[in-house]
């Protein structure tokens, strides 16, 4: 056997040289391929949370679009990303009358009015209204003449209606009335049916 080895140190030097050298190649090799699968894998969780952390919101758009309906987008989107898919095309109503950059939420229902509707007296949209809408009295609007029409809105009560809107801007819904120094929850059941914003 030590005769064997004699004769092919020469050989057998080689051969380990080989293997070592191999091993050693081999374990590299291996070492990339683990990193490059760890990398892989930590790639693929982050696009998974990635697309997770995207929640999508419903939003209703309506009126003077060339394609009103429901669209599926992003939270976080604004007003500007649905120009193009719901074709709006009347962009100085839009300009005029929106914020593009208006954050859009989850439920809610935009609609853009035709020119039409557009009330070109005092710059306002009026919406087609039901013949009933229409004999109610706009609380924003509505002057002290109208006002004291209202039951228990007399002359005093009129005019600190039309003073509380001019301090404080317009009433956003009709129980805001309520705000106004002696109109209580008693004069607002009486009125209720008979007033808009």
């Amino acid at each position: 056997m030590f005769e064997f080895i004699e004769k092919n140190k020469i050989f057998i030097g080689v051969f380990l040289c080989f293997a070592i050298f191999t091993f050693f190649t081999m374990d590299q090799e291996e070492k990339e391929i683990i990193i490059s699968e760890v990398s892989e894998t930590k790639t693929e969780l982050k696009q998974q949370e990635y697309i997770q952390e995207k929640t999508v919101i419903f939003v209703h758009i309506a009126g003077n679009v060339g394609e009103p309906g429901l669209y599926e987008i992003e939270e976080g989107s604004r007003l500007n990303d649905l120009i193009v898919p719901a074709k709006i095309k009347d962009m100085e109503i839009l300009d005029k009358y929106f914020n593009r950059a208006k954050l859009l939420s989850d439920g809610e229902k935009i609609y853009i009015p035709f020119p039409e509707e557009i009330n070109k007296e005092n710059d306002e949209v009026v919406l087609f209204a039901s013949e009933e809408d229409q004999s109610k009295i706009n609380i924003n609007t509505a002057g002290l003449s109208d006002l004291i029409t209202l039951p228990g809105i007399g002359d005093t009560k009129a005019r600190d209606i039309i003073d509380f809107r001019e301090k404080n801007g317009k009433f956003k819904i009709i129980d805001d009335i309520m705000m106004v120094k002696g109109i209580g929850i008693a004069t607002f059941e009486r009125i209720k049916e008979l007033i808009k914003t």
